[in-house]
């Protein structure tokens, strides 16, 4: 069961603001969120015509995300009824899940997790291409240099690292962020 659940936050935790909308009001985590974005995107001081090639790559990226979390919907929907029988008999009967039961969700989460790593990968590295092509060296290395990788894998060499290995970084953390692409319209509209 121990597995299961790091099955489960290893699937929610890398997609859990990819295609998440706030609400109307603002939390003051999501008002500190789009601070953090502000102070990311900001430096790296993108043009109207950046933004404007950049924009349609983080759309498509998007719908991709979106169409993935409409399928792993159907999926777990579809497992709805087998869940609430094998609870009810756990909480009814005290009767321990069967192991073809967790085996079937382990199954259902291990190819959730592959396809959103998966997802997650191509829509990274379709934006970087963008990134690549566009970017002068002084705005690769504002990017690649915004961010501490430390701060998301504390076993990372950074001397290691490249600026194509951070760019990916800035543009999975930063620009993939769900709240980003609002952020990147509206300074399209201002430049």
């Amino acid at each position: 069961m121990k597995r299961l659940l790091a099955l489960l936050l290893l699937i929610v935790v890398p997609f859990a603001g990819l295609a998440q909308t706030p609400p109307a009001e603002e939390s003051t985590m999501v008002k500190i969120r789009k601070l953090d974005l502000y102070n990311q995107i900001l430096p790296v001081l993108l043009t109207k015509e950046q933004l404007e090639k950049l924009l349609p790559a983080i759309e498509r990226a998007r719908s991709k995300a979106k169409e993935i979390e409409r399928k792993e919907a159907a999926e777990l929907a579809a497992l709805n009824k087998e869940l609430d029988e094998a609870i009810a008999k756990a909480r009814d009967q005290g009767q321990v899940p069967k192991l073809e039961m967790v085996q079937k969700v382990e199954q259902l989460l291990w190819s959730i997790a592959i396809r959103r790593n998966a997802t997650v990968n191509e829509n990274t590295n379709a934006v970087v291409a963008v990134l690549e092509a566009e970017l002068n060296e002084g705005q690769k290395r504002a990017a690649a240099n915004s961010l501490r990788p430390k701060a998301f894998d504390p076993n990372v060499r950074e001397e290691e690292l490249t600026t194509s290995d951070k760019l990916r970084l800035f543009t999975r953390v930063i620009l993939l962020d769900s709240m980003a692409y609002d952020i990147l319209v509206a300074l399209s509209r201002k430049r």
